[in-house]
């Protein structure tokens, strides 16, 4: 079966782009051709992308986006050049007419990160009646709601590259954190959804109570404005945010070109997350939550809302879940959750205190996530079964 894997780019290091180049090779490995039809990669030729340290010698063809909107011009085109049996489908589908899937055997992999499924996804799916699989159990729940029953295949990491194995003393040592002093971090894109700017104010004011720890803010991301989608909404500068906070000198910034040039790699967000006392990834809904399950995997605790993926995500001996008051997305007419800034110092202050044996619970429940584990019991059976139907 030749498979065409549709989604960002193997090399960006984007969740979707992380999730490519992990599973793309794993799944070639179980005896199918893949290609992948990078929906990031605007008006350029087909390109090959051979993984770094994987154990096969694989070239994967790339073919790129064209001249409209996350490439829908041109994946039905590379769905008859590649001659596909099957279509994955890994991103926000919505925002495509589902005339550009007409023709494919699709399956999508599906964020799903309110609630309850949004109409822009319900139509979609009732335009293609494409298969469908649920990335989250929240996902699959709702999908359940809507009257559409899909297999659970989580999202996943290398748990040779995200571990507790790294020596964390010298990660902090390299950041420039103090013995004692309290490091949290924040490794998301800034856009609305995110709720960085809530993230901060409830940072301000666990400062405010809590000068001894001397605490520092790490925040993997870029200040200025992200994406200008509807759908995430336009998330403001944050310098002046953090000046207003009074927190300006307690923030430790990402390099703005390292980041938007994927020039991070996977070892250099593992020390970052071994370095953390813990992550701050309280946001408005996620469909899955990469940096989640890649902090965790490191021994670091997580702060989530409770919302969407992120209670399956985060049980209690591995972080702490904040409330909230409820958002409306028009564009999905479904609910987010907007955190609560007073929970998560509350949550912070909780977490600070935390030691090695929860650090030893966070890295355990971490590593059921392994990309080979799940290719072998959820990607494997499911592609078996796909292909008897076709």
């Amino acid at each position: 079966m030749k498979i065409l894997w549709h989604s960002n780019s193997p090399e960006a290091t984007s969740g979707y782009g992380v999730q490519t180049a992990l599973f793309v090779p794993r799944i070639a490995n179980l005896g199918y051709e893949v290609a992948i039809s990078a929906d990031t990669r605007i008006n350029l030729p087909p390109t090959t992308w051979q993984p770094a340290n994987y154990a096969y010698d694989y070239h994967f063809r790339v073919y790129p986006a064209g001249i409209y909107q996350l490439g829908a011009d041109t994946l039905p085109w590379h769905y008859k050049d590649f001659g596909a049996d099957l279509l994955i489908t890994l991103a926000d589908m919505w925002q495509y007419d589902p005339a550009t899937v007409a023709g494919c055997n699709t399956a999508m992999w599906m964020p799903i990160d309110c609630d309850p499924l949004g109409n822009a996804d319900r139509g979609f799916m009732e335009a293609t009646r494409a298969n469908v699989i649920a990335m989250s159990r929240h996902g699959q729940k709702m999908l359940e709601n809507a009257g559409k029953i899909a297999p659970f295949i989580p999202h996943g990491l290398d748990t040779r590259v995200f571990n507790s194995e790294i020596d964390r003393e010298e990660a902090r040592a390299e950041l420039g954190i103090a013995p004692g002093q309290l490091a949290v971090g924040i490794a998301a894109q800034n856009t609305q959804r995110k709720a960085i700017v809530q993230s901060l104010m409830g940072f301000a004011r666990y400062c405010r109570d809590n000068p001894d720890r001397d605490p520092l803010l790490f925040l993997h991301t870029t200040a200025m404005r992200g994406s200008k989608s509807t759908r995430d909404g336009n998330a403001p500068n944050l310098i002046p945010v953090v000046q207003r906070l009074g927190i300006l000198g307690r923030v430790r910034w990402a390099a703005h070109y390292a980041v938007v040039t994927s020039r991070i790699t996977g070892p250099e967000m593992a020390r970052w997350y071994a370095a953390m006392d813990v992550l701050l990834a309280a946001s408005m809904g996620e469909g899955f939550g990469v940096p989640i399950i890649e902090s965790l995997a490191c021994g670091t605790p997580v702060i989530g809302t409770r919302c969407s993926t992120m209670p399956e995500l985060i049980p209690p001996t591995v972080g702490r879940l904040v409330g909230g008051v409820p958002h409306w997305d028009d564009v999905h007419q479904a609910q987010w959750v907007t955190p609560d800034p007073l929970q998560i110092a509350a949550a912070l202050k909780k977490v600070s205190t935390w030691g090695s044996s929860h650090r030893a619970a966070a890295a355990e429940w971490g590593a059921q996530f392994d990309a080979d584990q799940i290719t072998r019991e959820c990607w494997a059976p499911w592609l078996k079964n796909i292909e008897g139907e076709l």
